[in-house]
C-alpha cells in the first residue's frame, strides 16, 4: 500500500503532548511525522504534501475533526483517516457514524496498543 519511502502521517490535535506522544511513537515505527494543531492547517499540509494516514482528534477549536475527515475524504480519498477522541461519549456516538472502514482511537493512549495500530495499519 505505502510507496518504497518511509510512509507520511499528519497528526491534528490540539494537545502539544498528543503530538509529541504519537510523532515519537510512529518515528519509531517508520514514518515521516508532520504535526499540526488545527484543521486548518492540516488540510495545507495535505495540500502541499498528500499523507499516507492522518491521526485527527474529534474535539478541536475551530475546524472540527469531523469536520477536517470529510474534507480529507472529498480531498484525498487513498488516505487513511483515524479518528482520535478522548471522550467516551463521542466515541460511542461517532463509532456509530463512522464511514465503513474508518477507524476510532480512544486516549489515553497506552503505548503498545498505539504503535501496534500504527504497525497494522502499514501492513495494511
Amino acid at each position: 500500500m505505502f510507496a518504497a519511502s518511509r510512509p507520511r502521517l499528519l497528526v491534528v490535535d490540539d494537545d502539544r503532548s498528543i503530538l509529541t506522544l504519537i510523532g515519537t511513537v510512529a518515528l519509531a515505527e517508520g514514518f515521516d511525522v508532520v504535526t499540526t494543531v488545527d484543521g486548518r492547517e492540516a488540510l495545507t499540509h495535505l495540500r502541499d504534501r498528500p499523507a499516507d494516514l492522518v491521526l485527527v482528534d474529534l474535539r478541536m477549536p475551530g475546524v472540527s475533526g469531523l469536520d477536517t475527515l470529510k474534507a480529507i475524504r472529498a480531498t484525498h480519498a487513498r488516505c487513511q483517516v483515524v479518528l482520535m477522541t478522548g471522550y467516551a461519549e463521542s466515541a460511542a456516538i461517532t463509532g456509530d457514524c463512522l464511514p465503513s472502514g474508518m477507524a476510532l482511537m480512544t486516549k489515553p493512549f497506552e503505548l503498545g496498543d498505539l504503535s501496534r495500530r500504527i504497525r497494522q495499519i502499514i501492513v495494511d
